[in-house]
This record gives structure tokens, sequence and C-alpha cells, in this order.
């Protein structure tokens, strides 16, 4: 009798507290936002993909929020490098300055950085966002993003699942145990899995029959069901429950991005019967959301990119890009998934584990224990020259130098390899820098601009206009240069970037290179890469052309 009484006890202190707790952040939370909001990524779906589901019966609730509700749908243009890692520190922090795409090399340190890994993602956010207030940073939540926008409460994020705290590991816990204490929705998970499976199985079939006619090569059903499985069943589930608990919270900001769609559409193309239902299913977890939504919050939809249909170069040509520069240049080549994408964190590591372990014994203990483990790792070294790849766009470092190569030096240790490299039929346009100027070279020659983004002549404007033409660029030459001058910029930037070429398939169907194993491509521009969409409570009248834009639009509306 006594123990339950001490526990009941126990048990009402401890809910007071939360109480007190809970009502001292609100005060706080009012005083620092204008209204509570909802975003909801649902990646890598373009505006034109999503028109399509809306009309096609793919997206009938966001539809419905659009026509009847009078939100308000706007095409977006995210900027260079058109992929998720470069978008969302856009979106969070304001700054994609030093995030130089999916995978770069910090010729510094001569390490490779792959946003794959949690490693990485936590050595980024920790080193370059450190002294950044994250757009989610005061009591906000976010859910299978790349960063956590210094949230408080973060789950199933990249650059979070490395270091947790044993609070965010609770938190973590307690969306399992509500997710299981559903009979009801175990069994319609368990359905929706066994569906992903099946389906991802027959498709594998399916395209192992293409693979005979024409250049697709298929994935082996075993394996990459379970992972389409994941994607798209258990963490889409997820990513809703966890942002309805969260409104029930009352968290005044929350992120949630949906990632099925991107990771299908990159092994499956983004404009099929396969893809459509995956946004299906996502238009009904957004009702869902919706249904649940109090009248005091605000909901923003929207997409990090688009995915432009693509041929894998190793496909096409029968050898990877590696093999293809290492021919040029006759000198080894690391190429992405050659090179080790941990080294670049050990040293951060390391420093890390040394401080933990000054607070505690079983810090200690784990410092001795990860620092001999890192050490037993294989360490690879980056050769003379390393690429890396964001699907259709490839960063080439020459790590003979620290600096940035220009083209006179580039064209010193390895002569005449960028004038060979354009020729190539999968190599649509090679970017580099000159002594005192910026310069595109594409197969019907090379324009040459100025660190402001002046184009001198109007021969070099024309083959510019051509260029933007041909890769189905609805974008003005000013945007298109600042764009490029940005990405060029950026101090983790490869010495040259190239992109692949927009080619027709055996089905007369233009396609791009893309320089990994996807169908489906994004990184650069050209097709719908670039068409991403928004839908907000209010209608955003200004033309946006980078993700930083959305930050700061974000913060006027919903901040104080």
């Amino acid at each position: 009798m006594r123990t339950m009484i001490v526990k009941t006890y126990n048990s009402l202190k401890r809910k007071k507290n939360e109480f007190l707790i809970n009502r001292k952040q609100k005060k706080q939370v009012k005083s620092l936002y204008k209204k509570k909001l909802v975003i909801i990524q649902i990646d890598g779906l373009s505006y034109d993909d999503l028109i399509f589901c809306m009309n096609d019966g793919y997206a009938p609730f966001l539809k419905k929020l659009i026509n009847e509700q009078q939100y308000f749908l706007k095409q977006y243009n995210p900027g260079l490098v058109s992929t998720t890692p470069v978008i969302q520190a856009g979106i969070l922090y304001g700054d994609n300055n030093d995030v130089a795409g999916f995978r770069f090399v910090d010729k510094e340190r001569k390490k490779a950085v792959s946003l794959e890994s949690p490693l990485d993602a936590f050595y980024l956010e920790n080193t370059y966002y450190k002294d950044k207030k994250g757009l989610l940073a005061d009591y906000g939540s976010s859910y299978f993003n790349h960063f956590s926008g210094t949230a408080e409460r973060s789950m199933f994020t990249m650059s979070t699942l490395w270091k947790q705290s044993k609070l965010q590991k609770l938190k973590q816990t307690d969306l399992l145990l509500i997710f299981l204490a559903n009979p009801l929705r175990i069994v319609k998970v368990a359905y929706l899995a066994a569906y992903e499976i099946i389906i991802e199985h027959l498709e594998g079939v399916w395209r192992g029959i293409v693979a005979f006619f024409k250049w697709k090569r298929a994935k082996i059903p075993l394996v990459y069901s379970l992972v389409r499985m994941n994607m798209n069943v258990i963490c889409r589930e997820l990513a809703t429950l966890g942002t309805i608990i969260d409104m029930s919270r009352d968290t005044p900001i929350i992120y949630t991005n949906y990632i099925g769609y991107d990771e299908v559409s990159h092994h499956r193309g983004p404009s099929n019967k396969s893809v459509y239902r995956i946004v299906r299913a996502i238009d009904r977890n957004i009702k869902r959301i919706w249904n649940k939504k109090p009248s005091e919050y605000e909901m923003i939809i929207l997409s990090d990119h688009g995915q432009t249909e693509a041929l894998p170069f190793k496909c096409v040509y029968k050898q990877s890009l590696g093999d293809f520069i290492q021919q040029l240049t006759a000198v080894p080549v690391s190429f992405d998934e050659e090179i080790d994408t941990e080294e670049i964190t050990l040293e951060y590591i390391k420093r890390y584990l040394d401080e933990a372990s000054k607070k505690n014994k079983f810090a200690g203990l784990l410092t001795i224990f990860e620092s001999k483990k890192l050490e037993k790792e294989k360490k690879k070294k980056l050769t003379a020259i390393s690429i890396a790849t964001s699907c259709n766009l490839a960063q080439i470092y020459f790590l003979i130098e620290k600096k940035k190569l220009v083209r006179t030096e580039i064209d010193q240790f390895y002569p005449d390899f960028i004038s060979e490299l354009i020729k190539h039929h999968g190599i649509g346009v090679v970017f580099g820098r000159g002594e005192n100027h910026f310069f595109i070279l594409t197969k019907e020659g090379e324009i040459t601009f100025t660190a402001t983004g002046e184009i001198s002549t109007d021969e070099d404007r024309k083959k510019l206009a051509y260029l933007l033409n041909n890769y189905k660029m609805n974008i003005s030459h000013e945007i298109f240069i600042k764009q490029i001058l940005k990405m060029m910029q950026k101090p983790l930037a490869g010495d040259l970037i190239i992109i692949g070429s927009m080619i027709k398939d055996k089905d007369n169907k233009q396609k791009m290179i893309s320089f990994v194993d996807h169908f489906g491509s994004h990184g650069a521009f050209g097709g719908k890469q670039t068409n991403a969409f928004i839908i907000t409570k209010d209608e955003i009248k200004e033309e946006i052309y980078d993700a930083t834009q959305i930050h700061k639009i974000i913060k006027e509306r919903y901040c104080r």
C-alpha cells in the first residue's frame, strides 16, 4: 500500500512539473511565433508531376486544399545544386553555402563527404551551422530530414542519428510505443508493407525483361523491396504519427519529410503509375494530418526539387565516369563509392569523444572503444583526382593543390583534359574558372562571364540561350548565371563541375545522363528537376530562385 502511495505521489509530482514546464514553454512560444506551422515536404515531386497527379486522381486532397480551402500553389526554382541536403540547409538555416552537393570533397583535408552518412551530416551541421539558429530552434520538431534545423525534437533526422541524447532516444521510444498501441494501425501497416514488397518483386521481374531490350537494368527485388517497404510504409507512418502527436502537444513548428517518392523515382523513373501510387498514399497521410490539425495551425506543403527521366552513364557507355576520366588522365581516380566517406568525420568524432571522456567514466570507456574501432577501419586515401556525384552533376577535384585550380593550371597538369571531356557524348556541360572569369563549355562552344555575372558578347548570349533551350529551362539568363556563380563559388565546390547530356533513348524520349545508376535524376538543371512547388495559405507573389528565400519568407510570416 505504501509503495502504491509513493508511486502515485511521484507520478503526480512529475505531471505537475511537466505541466509547469509546458505552461512556461507555451508562454515563451507565444512570444516567439505569430502562428503555429506544419511544413510537409514531398521529397522529389516536381510541380509538373504534382499537376498531373491532381488532375489524374492521385492527389485528390491536395487538389481540394487548393480549390476549396483557398490555399495557393506556386512553382519555384530551388537553385543549384538541386539536391535535398543543399536545399534543406537553405530552408532550415537560410544558408547553404557550405553544402556543395549530395557528395563532395573537402580539399583542405583531402576527405570525401557523403550526405548518405549520418556521421558526415552530423559533422557538417555541428561544424558549419553550430553558431546559427535554425528555423526549428524554438521548440520545433524535425522528421526524416537531412539536417535538424536545431529542432528540440529531432526524429529519424540524418544529422542527429549518430549522436542522440537520452531524452531524444526516449522520445523516439514513446513514438514507437504509441504506434504499437494501435492494433488496427499495425495490421494496416503490415498489409501495406506486404503490398509494397509484392509490387516491387513484380516490377523487378518486368524490369528484368525490359533490360534485355533497352538500356535499363533491374534492381535485385529481394534486397530493394525491403528498402522500398521501409521508405514507403514504415517511415511514412512514423512521420505522420509523429506530426499528429506534436500538434497535440502544441509544438509551434514542425518540419516533416516524406521520402518514399524520391527514393523509388530514382530507381523506377519519376513519371509512371508505380511512383504516382506513392503520391496517392502521401496525399492520404497529409489528409490525416489536416483532419487532426488544430485550428491555430497553418500548413505549408512543398517539394525540394523535381526529378528528370534519366539513363545511367554506365548503362549507355559501358563504363563509369571514373573509368572514362582515368583513361583521359592515365592516373588513378577516386569515384564516389570507392572513396571512404567516413574519414572526414574521424578527427571531429575523436575530439568529441575526448571531450565526453572528461565528463564520466562510461564516456571514457566509449572513447577508448571507438578510437580503437576507428583506427582499425581501412582508410582509403584519395587519389590525385577525385569525383563526387549528385546524380546528373559531378564535381571533379584535383588534389595536387588545396586551392581551386583555374583552367591554365589544369591544362598544365593534364593537357587537353577539359577539351576532351566535353567531346564525350554523355557530358553536356563543363563549368570551370579562368584567371579573371568563369566559363561554360558546351558542344556549341565556350561561354565566358565575369564574377559579377556579365556576359561580354552577343555570340555568348546566343550560346547560353541555346543551352537553356536544350535543357528545357524556363529561366532568364541573369538568374541562371547567378545560380551558376553561387554554385561555383561555394568553398567546397569542385575545380570543374560537369552536367550529363540530354539525349534521346530508344523510344525517342528525351532523357538526361545520370552519373550514378538512377533512372530518375536531379542535382543539376534540365527538365523537371528544378521545377519544385510550394502550397501556402497566403499567396507568395515574389519569384523564388533559391531555397534560402523560403527560409526568409517563413521567418517573416510566422516568427516574431
